[in-house]
């Protein structure tokens, strides 16, 4: 039977856990679905406080976690413009200024309906779609864009700086331009958490509820059309559009 990977962008910097593949303890499940919950509705992974306070509170789904720290979210004004910029830097590689943040402070978005929001708007937005292509390749291979490069590109739909980032860097280093789009497992510029199917799977859910998500299945090139984040499932060279993080179900390899 065909291994199935199932990733979905969402966060930045930090190492990949190794995937659980066998039967795992509830304690484990549990710590997914909050690192998980966090991810979507933060766009970072709790802290250990954060995750010792949720560890010992009743065992509730993604769903209900996303849905509880979202409405946290609007009442804590120092967290809810920490995650406006994480999104602005994960989506367009730069910190939005203090006019843009205020700005956007009336909004009731979490964390993975600003990568929505924000993906939508590069793909609306041609302008925007090339000038983050040219920081891309500035700030990752210390050049100009070519006219290749931004063809290249431009053949696809928009896509989140941070995941742009992390296949131009691949392609720098083995010098393979327009080569395979995939990302690695060890990419500099996400974070990778590995979590287990039936936890994927609550993600998923919250996920497609957004209506602007997919899931796809396939090979090297999945790319789904919508919103910042996919599910994808297929084999190891999966493509996920969104932020800046991986969550991967089956493993990486």
């Amino acid at each position: 039977m065909k291994k199935m990977y199932r990733l979905l962008v969402v966060v930045l910097f930090a190492s990949a856990l190794a995937a659980p593949t066998f039967a795992q303890s509830p304690e484990q499940t549990k710590r997914e679905r909050i690192i998980s919950s966090y991810m979507l509705t933060f766009g970072r992974q709790p802290n250990q406080g954060e995750l010792n306070h949720w560890m010992g509170r009743e065992n509730l789904t993604v769903e209900q976690l996303v849905a509880n720290h979202s409405r946290y979210l609007q009442s804590d004004a120092n967290e809810k413009r920490a995650t406006i910029r994480r999104a602005f830097a994960h989506a367009y590689g730069y910190t939005p200024s203090d006019q843009q943040v205020n700005q956007s402070m009336s909004s009731s978005f979490n964390y993975t309906d600003w990568m929505n929001n924000h993906t939508s708007y590069l793909r609306s937005n041609k302008k925007a779609w090339d000038d983050m292509i040219a920081k891309v390749y500035w700030n990752v291979c210390s050049r100009w864009a070519t006219d290749n490069d931004r063809r290249s590109w431009k053949q696809s739909e928009a896509k989140p700086y941070m995941l742009v980032a992390a296949v131009v860097d691949v392609w720098h280093k083995e010098n393979s331009w327009f080569g395979r789009w995939y990302v690695p497992s060890n990419s500099r510029h996400l974070t990778q958490v590995a979590i287990s199917n039936p936890v994927a799977n609550e993600v998923a859910r919250v996920v497609a509820a957004g209506g602007a998500n997919a899931v796809a299945a396939g090979g090297a090139n999945v790319i789904a059309a919508g919103g910042g984040n996919v599910i994808a499932a297929g084999g190891g060279n999966v493509i996920a559009a969104g932020g800046g993080n991986v969550i991967a179900a089956g493993g990486l390899n």
